[in-house]
């Protein structure tokens, strides 16, 4: 019985479904570029495993092929990069970035397409965008008429229902 309730308890995490305001569940692989040696370091689970120099693309290629999923922290910023399948095709590669409480999905493309430069330049692209305009104005900035909602004239007491201007003037 334990067991069945600990499955269902986790029914969306063991799954493949995301929704599509979630990011994508951390990957036991990560890419992590190290100044002092100018390579990357492939972790798994935590621990040391492999090197990556800048001319290693096709080492990258082969474990790039065997994965599903896995974190970047490359020099121009960090992703979630996921491979998510299309019909009978072998699958795209995407890239994820959480930033003002939204996260942004770049595409990286198929596996001989997702190159060191490609991580990066996406990394870059995803971490420097810009965030959406606040919906309230600036409070620095004066406007000419005060705002009052138009329902205003109705809450307001001794203020004419029929004379917004009367609301205005009275706040």
């Amino acid at each position: 019985m334990c067991a069945i309730l600990l499955h269902v308890g986790n029914w969306r995490r063991d799954t493949q479904w995301e929704g599509k305001d979630s990011m994508p569940r951390p990957s036991l692989h990560a890419l992590i570029w190290c100044e002092d040696s100018q390579q990357y370091e492939l972790r798994s689970d935590g621990k040391p495993e492999q090197w990556f120099g800048q001319g290693d693309e096709q080492a990258f290629a082969c474990w790039l092929d065997e994965q599903s999923a896995f974190s970047f922290i490359g020099r121009a910023g960090r992703l979630s990069v996921r491979k998510e399948g299309r019909g009978s095709s072998k699958g795209y590669w995407y890239a994820y970035r959480k930033r003002d409480r939204r996260i942004r999905k770049g595409y990286l493309g198929p596996s001989a397409q997702v190159t060191f430069a490609r991580l990066e330049e996406q990394a870059r692209s995803l971490t420097s965008s810009q965030p959406s305009p606040p919906l309230a104005r600036d409070p620095a900035t004066p406007s000419s008429k005060p705002s009052v909602p138009l329902l205003a004239a109705k809450l307001l007491p001794g203020t004419d229902r029929n004379c917004v201007s009367c609301a205005v003037e009275s706040t």
